[in-house]
Order: structure tokens, then C-alpha cells, then sequence
């Protein structure tokens, strides 16, 4: 039995809840998918690779619907995760980073 069916991710958040708490949750899903995208990498179609690609769908399917969650709340998306989560240089935006840092 895998743990990817059909079910639909839906997101309730309460009124509390402000977008940069949810934005840095978004960008924690993202960060997690690109960590098992790199682990189905690595396992070469053996071990645990059925795993990391469930994984990489459930957190993929999480971050879609915490995205809609925050156009809903009028905030931006950004779906390029954190610094820390590039595991590749070259996925690394240098003006987006320096946004970010506020430079």
C-alpha cells in the first residue's frame, strides 16, 4: 500500500495565522521535496527510492496547497524554497537571495 492516493491537500488556516508564518511553512515543503528529489537521486532505483518518491509527491501536493493558501491571503509565492534547501549552485537566484536578505 503507498502512501500516495488520491486524496486532495486542503489548507485551513486560522484568522491568526499571518502570512510570513505560512510563507516560511511553503518554503519548508519545498525545501523538503528538493531534499528527497536528491535522495531519489542518490538511491539509483534501489532501496528506499519508492519511499523518497512518495515523499516527493506528498510534500509537492502539501506546497501546492499552503501556495493557494497564500494568494488566497493576497501574499507572493516564491517556489525556489530557501538557500539552505538548493542542494545545486546553479539552482541559486543571486537577486533573489540578496531580496531576501534585504540588500
Amino acid at each position: 500500500m503507498g502512501l500516495v492516493g488520491e486524496a486532495r491537500v486542503v489548507v485551513v488556516l486560522p484568522r491568526h495565522v499571518s502570512p510570513p508564518s505560512v510563507s516560511l511553512l511553503h518554503t519548508s515543503l519545498i525545501d523538503a521535496c528538493s531534499g528527497y528529489e536528491e535522495g531519489v537521486k542518490d538511491a539509483h532505483g534501489k532501496g528506499v527510492t519508492p519511499l523518497f518518491s512518495q515523499m516527493v509527491a506528498l510534500h509537492g501536493q502539501d506546497a501546492s496547497a499552503v501556495a493557494q493558501q497564500l494568494k488566497r491571503l493576497g501574499a507572493s509565492v516564491d517556489d525556489d524554497g530557501s538557500l539552505m534547501g538548493c542542494q545545486s549552485a546553479s539552482k541559486i537566484d543571486p537577486s533573489k537571495q540578496r531580496a531576501r536578505w534585504g540588500e
